[in-house]
């Protein structure tokens, strides 16, 4: 993706965040998994190009910790996944 198209990204990113953020007063929110795939697919693409996770999370509207959890989680998968042979996935 071009910077221009990121920066898109970005905006309708944060617009759905901002939109699944609609909650009562002091509920847990949790964020849907779809939007969550899709932010840590657009957080990947811009840390290849080097940017801060820091500055990825403030251009969502999310806290570093969360956006940086999510990124974890994200390569922990990857590397558990890599480790499987088919007859481990019975």
């Amino acid at each position: 993706m071009d910077d221009d198209a990121l920066s898109r990204e970005a905006v309708r990113l944060a617009e759905e965040l901002v939109q699944s953020g609609l909650r009562e007063l002091g509920k847990r929110w949790r964020c849907p998994a779809r939007l969550r795939l899709r932010i840590v697919a657009y957080a990947l693409q811009c840390r290849e190009h080097g940017e801060a996770v820091a500055d990825i999370a403030g251009r969502l509207g999310l806290v570093e910790s969360t956006l940086g959890r999510w990124l974890r989680r994200e390569r922990a998968e990857e590397r558990v996944a890599a480790f499987r042979t088919p007859d481990m996935a019975r």
